[in-house]
């Protein structure tokens, strides 16, 4: 009988694991709606999450999905531990690597109405995995998804507030670990946390974020993330390569905190790791003397934040008054450490260290155009470390992630390609001697050297210097480089030999 029972049990375990695989959603699709195959794959995202089985792969196709429910309480949700949901196909594709998310956008919108009226959308587009006490959601995985136009707030008649925290996304209940990967958050509006929630009551819950943007989210307080911990349920939040650009803060009708990040504890406590982020023309339009980037909250000796931000530009972000704040000056002390960033709100009312925070221009490519890359000249270039961190291959953007001496600061990487060499460009001259040489190079020009960069050939950046017509290339392997001169608007190319 026992030996009956285990291989019952072999043969369902065999049955179930052959039957995991990929789950194909494309709105567009023609065939039996069962979601075999692209042909025949489901319209509706809600159809592949309700029969999903443990470890499936879900492929959604470009397109924009609404909840077929239109109660506000509508929301795309899953209850099935170790599902990979995947966006950002064109309806093609055999293996993953073909995907493009970039030109394929899957959104999830909030618009369950269809009448553009945000008010009446989804309070929460995205709840993403669910579980229970007894079946925690162990692990999932949301990669290439736009999460847009949630409106988790409105006033009934009798003026009473209803309202769930998290237009865009809430996690709450039974979850140990989301990778959240590849995403957007664009439009989504609640009273606290406009973008996201994260509210663990179930379990202590894990969320890494990379290569994500956050635009134009709104909320009274925690333009984009609110992280609440509580009931002694810690979270751990890692955001790396991010861009959070155009959030708001203002008066929806509740607490006017403030914050485009907002960290909360309460008998628990929770760490924040906050890598190699972009952060700029947010606004807070509260008259809340909070206005902080970063505003923390702590109710309880028992509990801590632990913040620490690293190779992040935080920059130009109208309103605001600080960096980092306590939400009261009569709750518990914090921990917030800053590394090797960028910031121009020179205030941090709860910092323990400050290493290398400059408030320099970080000097974007054309911030009036929405353009966040570095200019040549930026400081913010091999100015990051990469102590503590397992740096990512690529860069928000998807370029080399390090591309010179070191990391650069903010989600993009300075790339510098040549698509020729050329001796002079406009009016700048420049002579350099000797060459070939073992150890210096000397520079005569007809305008004053700001800055000169030297490139392997394959493009990459090794070293630059400041304001000198003398560098030292005697720790250099021999062979050729390429030197480039800037002066004011003007650059001239050379090649060099290190002989």
């Amino acid at each position: 009988m026992k030996k009956t029972l285990l291989t019952f049990i072999t043969l369902l375990f065999i049955v179930h694991s052959f039957s995991q695989g990929i789950v194909y959603v494309d709105i567009d699709a023609t065939g039996t709606n069962n979601g075999t195959n692209w042909v025949n794959a489901y319209n509706d995202p809600k159809d592949a999450f309700d029969n999903a089985i443990i470890g499936d792969k879900i492929w959604i196709a470009e397109g924009t999905y609404v909840c077929q429910d239109t109660a506000r309480s509508a929301t795309f949700i899953w209850l099935v531990d170790s599902i990979s949901v995947y966006g950002g196909f064109n309806g093609t594709e055999t293996v993953l690597t073909q995907r493009d998310w970039r030109n394929n956008p899957t959104i999830f919108s909030g618009e369950i109405q269809g009448d553009n009226d945000l008010t009446n959308n989804s309070f929460t587009v995205l709840s993403g995995p669910d579980g229970t006490t007894g079946l925690p959601i162990n692990y999932s995985l949301i990669d290439g998804i736009t999460i847009s136009d949630g409106y988790a707030t409105t006033v009934n008649a009798a003026g009473t507030q209803l309202y769930r925290w998290g237009g865009g996304f809430f996690l709450s209940g039974n979850v140990r670990k989301i990778d959240m990967n590849n995403c957007s958050f664009l439009n989504n509006h609640a009273l606290a946390g406009g973008a996201m929630n994260v509210s663990p009551s179930g379990v202590a819950a894990e969320l890494n974020i990379t290569n994500t943007r956050f635009e134009g989210n709104v909320a009274s307080t925690a333009s984009v993330i609110w992280v609440a911990a509580r009931q002694y349920k810690k979270p751990t939040i890692t955001i790396e390569n991010s861009l959070f650009i155009k959030n708001i803060n203002k008066d929806l009708g509740a607490n006017t905190s403030g914050g485009v990040f907002y960290f909360s504890t309460n008998y628990s406590h929770s760490t924040v790791h906050i890598n190699n982020n972009t952060i700029t023309e947010n606004a807070d339009s509260n008259s809340s003397s909070t206005r902080s980037v970063f505003l923390l909250s702590r109710f309880s000796s028992a509990s801590m934040t632990d913040l620490t931000v690293k190779n992040s530009i935080i920059y130009y972000n109208p309103y605001f008054i600080a960096t980092v704040r306590n939400f009261s000056s009569s709750n518990f002390f914090f921990a917030a450490d800053f590394y090797n960033c960028i910031s121009n709100l020179n205030s941090y009312t709860v910092t323990t260290t400050l290493d290398k925070v400059y408030t320099h221009n970080p000097l974007f490519v054309n911030i009036a155009t929405g353009d966040y890359t570095l200019q040549s000249t930026s400081p913010a270039i091999d100015s990051g470390t990469q102590v503590g961190l397992t740096v990512p291959l690529y860069d928000f953007g998807g370029k080399q992630r390090i591309y010179g001496s070191q990391i650069d600061l903010g989600c993009y990487e300075y790339f510098q390609t040549f698509a020729s060499i050329s001796e002079n460009v406009n009016d700048l001259e420049v002579s350099v001697y000797p060459n070939p040489t073992s150890n210096l190079l000397n520079f005569t020009s007809n305008h004053e050297i700001d800055l000169i960069e030297i490139y392997d050939l394959s493009g990459k950046r090794i070293n630059s210097f400041v304001n000198t017509k003398s560098i030292d290339i005697s720790n250099y392997n021999s062979g050729v480089y390429i030197v480039k001169i800037f002066s004011d608007e003007n650059v001239a190319t050379k090649k060099v030999i290190r002989n």
